[in-house]
């Protein structure tokens, strides 16, 4: 995916801005332009296209949405989202997808950067954002591809991650026994695999189990810190708010607007 974008030549530049959550357009048909998209902080969709397919896209996640393509957007969390809509030299049979960066940090400053250039109708300042932000997708993409032998030889310790990731007593030394490798190895791999360290990851599952305990509304934050492994609310929020760029509380504010 993305390996026919190395030579496209952005031809016509039709919108680049912020989307607030009340402008979120529900249906579209017939595209007429590329979109690249990166949510905020809380929004959470799901793409319904016209050919049955779907594709769900949370939290500061990118998402690319071909020309031509028809599509039903369903609202799961309310969020805006930074759009950029160009047109291409050649045509591209690119199918839609959607990517989880790393250092989502970097790609949103080029859709806001792109933003600030459009405003100030800078057309060749967008032109090298949206260069740049298609770089990003393809290395992206190509870091998250593994060979299946590799995968294979950290699973056990993923298994026991995704089971047992709100308990406090998993150790890199234990993962890396589990699998029968070395603690460098098997951080090496993991890494390879996941773009995050299994400190990173255990982390990303605590605060996605505790984003959707809060979206129930049946528990305090308090409780839910406790629920998610952390002894202390203050930890829990503080972790909460540089991953979803909202505090536990704000994000409860947020998606029930």
């Amino acid at each position: 995916m993305f390996n026919n974008w190395d030579h496209v030549i952005v031809t016509h530049i039709n919108m680049v801005t912020y989307v607030a959550p009340s402008a979120i357009k529900a249906i579209h048909k017939n595209r007429p332009f590329h979109g690249l998209v990166i949510n905020d902080a809380t929004a959470e969709k799901i793409i319904h296209f016209s050919d049955g397919t779907a594709m769900r896209t949370g939290p500061n996640e990118l998402h690319y949405l071909p020309k031509g393509s028809n599509y039903q957007v369903e609202v799961v969390v309310a969020g805006g989202c930074w759009a950029i809509n160009f047109d291409l030299l050649d045509k591209i049979n690119e199918k839609p997808c959607s990517v989880k960066f790393r250092n989502h940090e970097a790609v949103l400053k080029l859709f806001q950067d792109a933003v600030a250039a459009w405003n100030e109708k800078t057309d060749i300042v967008i032109r090298k954002c949206i260069y740049d932000i298609m770089i990003k997708i393809k290395k992206e993409l190509q870091r998250s591809y593994m060979p299946s032998g590799k995968e294979l030889l950290i699973q056990p310790a993923v298994d026991r991650i995704n089971r047992d990731f709100t308990k406090n007593d998993l150790s890199v030394n234990e993962l890396a026994a589990l699998c029968g490798i070395s603690k460098a190895y098997f951080r090496r791999i993991f890494i390879e695999k996941f773009s995050l360290s299994p400190k990173e990851y255990i982390i990303s599952l605590r605060l996605e189990r505790a984003r959707h305990l809060l979206e129930s509304g049946q528990f305090s934050a308090s409780d839910i810190a406790l629920m998610c492994g952390y002894f202390e609310p203050c930890h829990f929020s503080r972790e909460f708010k540089k991953h979803y760029d909202l505090s536990p509380v704000e994000y409860v504010k947020a998606t029930r607007t």
